[in-house]
């Protein structure tokens, strides 16, 4: 099967070039790191499968935050102010990784048949890297929450990414021989079809968060952060079957902890 990689597009090198340039202009940074819990929903499984969410790695992360709150031309009354004081954006590189196993109707304890066998042996492994930005939005007052009126500031944002996977495919069914797809679950086995990859891959993602910052010190912050990826590419997980179970691409959910140091005020 051919190399999906990609080569970095020129949106994204915009985004890098947008983050580090503005830096330059007057707006403050924060620097930080996370580390979290990656859960992804893909065809092992079927994604809308609770048991699914057993399929759980981890994350780890840099990020780096453009403050626009104390620019010089600071003006609370125009939406400039506005966009000052409740605005950041986020740039991240981020890491990723989960081993995978089917879980769900198709391979109950009660099902004897040798596909359900299959389906048990089958398991896999998704590696991750991530690099992109986010615009966040802090409906309180930035200054205020940086200047310890409020302990906590939630916050929403949205975001591009552009995501290198690495999949990993293995079974110990039969003779354990990834090539051989008899080893694997017959009904994928449709005209063809080319289902299973262990090839290199990059795709873009959309990116949305949730969660909040805790104030620790004047110049430190507790980040938690809830955060939902959706992949634009079904081949993450180095599964692609065209039963009518694997509508979606794939997509993932994670919990992250950072920490966020004030570089400059």
């Amino acid at each position: 099967m051919a190399n999906r990689m990609r080569p970095l597009t020129l949106p994204m090198l915009l985004l890098v070039v947008f983050q580090f340039g503005y830096a330059q202009y007057g707006f403050t940074n924060e620097v930080g790191g996370f580390v979290g819990a990656y859960n992804l929903r893909s065809d092992f499984g079927e994604n809308q499968n609770r048991e699914a969410a057993t399929n759980t790695g981890f994350a780890v992360g840099l990020m780096h935050y453009i403050n626009f709150a104390y620019r010089r031309n600071y003006n609370f009354q125009n939406f400039q102010g506005y966009f000052n004081e409740h605005f950041k954006v986020r740039s991240e590189i981020s890491y990723a990784q989960s081993n995978l196993k089917h879980y769900g109707t198709w391979v109950d304890e009660t099902r004897t048949s040798e596909n359900a066998e299959r389906l048990r042996r089958h398991t896999g492994k998704t590696q991750n890297f991530n690099i992109g930005s986010q615009l966040v939005f802090y409906p309180i007052e930035i200054r205020g929450f940086e200047n310890g009126t409020n302990s906590f500031l939630p916050f929403m944002a949205l975001g591009v990414q552009y995501t290198f996977y690495k999949p990993e495919v293995y079974t110990t069914y039969g003779d354990g021989d990834i090539r051989n797809l008899d080893n694997f679950y017959l009904p994928w086995q449709v005209d063809e079809d080319p289902f299973l990859s262990t090839q290199n891959g990059s795709t873009f993602s959309i990116v949305g968060s949730a969660g909040t910052r805790y104030k620790l010190t004047p110049l430190t912050d507790l980040v938690l952060e809830l955060r939902w990826q959706y992949y634009f590419d079904d081949w993450v997980d180095g599964l692609n079957h065209k039963l009518p179970s694997n509508q979606n691409n794939d997509w993932a959910i994670w919990l992250n902890l950072g920490y966020v140091i004030y570089w400059e005020r």
